[in-house]
């Protein structure tokens, strides 16, 4: 369980602290996030919507095998029993069906209900510690660092399609006011 709590936070607070430039997959607006971060530092509340929003724009598991345990027809398609699927959980989460402009960041956006944590049986216990962390990282690391700025080398993402993440991020801390 430490390894997906781990790699969550870390791409959560990685996908948040790095310019929109060095995400591969889809890029959270920058002007957005500079306009933002002096809110984030004085309200918990929207910290943790915008950790909740991250998780649905870029979430840190894309894929998961599952085997169908039952027969299983998907529109005029037959699964048999025992045949292995691989499921796109970050897909779901820009079903545009579901939400509204998926592809733009919106911390406004209500309910936020992804499929970042899994579902049903298969729910993360770790995700109350990952919503506690956004609550808590996101501002006081904004306010103890609201100079920072990324360093050379560019962040590196691992090639893991399930677990993709951010393995290195440079920051230099900048000086505080």
């Amino acid at each position: 369980m430490r390894s997906a709590w781990h790699s969550r936070s870390m791409s959560c607070l990685g996908t948040i602290i790095r310019p929109s430039s060095a995400s591969p997959m889809r890029s959270m607006p920058s002007r957005f996030f500079q306009s933002s971060t002096a809110c984030w530092c004085r309200n918990p509340d929207l910290a943790a919507r915008a950790w909740e929003e991250v998780l649905r724009f870029e979430a840190p598991v894309h894929f998961r095998l599952r085997y169908v345990s039952a027969p299983l027809c998907i529109g005029n398609f037959n699964i048999d029993p025992g045949v292995r699927l691989l499921l796109g959980f970050a897909s779901a989460n820009w079903d545009e069906t579901v939400f509204e402009n998926p592809d733009s960041f919106m911390i406004s956006r209500k309910p936020i209900r992804h499929f970042a944590f899994g579902s049903g049986r298969h729910f993360c216990l770790g995700a109350p510690l990952s919503r506690l962390e956004g609550r808590i990282i996101l501002p006081r690391f904004l306010s103890r660092f609201p100079n920072y700025r990324l360093v050379n080398p560019p962040p590196t993402r691992n090639e893991d399609l399930t677990f993709p993440c951010i393995e290195r991020l440079f920051i230099e801390p900048g000086r505080s006011d």
